[in-house]
């Protein structure tokens, strides 16, 4: 099962004669883009490299806590639509008790 973390972050869109910028300040990344989903998308990729390095360097929640995320846990609810199947697993006994005969 792969752990995920999810933070909001505030971006700010700002729209000029070239495009649109996007800002994020927690950050302080930036993003730039023709469309408002360009922008987002460039800003995405740069916050990318400021986790990447975060967590290269293992200070990525120290960060975050410090840019005010809070941390908290979130169970998934169980599927309902749980299947289960019977397998066949061997385990290899080889010798095993074979000590006991011969005593």
């Amino acid at each position: 099962m792969k752990a995920n973390i999810t933070i909001d972050i505030k971006a700010e869109f700002v729209k000029d004669k070239d495009g649109y910028t996007a800002y994020a300040d927690v950050f302080n990344a930036y993003g730039m883009g023709n469309t408002k989903m360009e922008a987002q998308k460039s800003l995405k990729q740069a916050i990318d490299v400021y986790v990447d390095e975060y967590m290269r360097l293992g200070v990525l929640f120290d960060k975050l806590q410090k840019f005010g995320f809070k941390k908290s846990v979130i169970i998934p609810k169980p599927k309902k639509n749980k299947t289960y199947k019977k397998i066949n697993y061997d385990i290899p006994l080889n010798n095993y008790g074979k000590e006991r005969l011969h005593a």
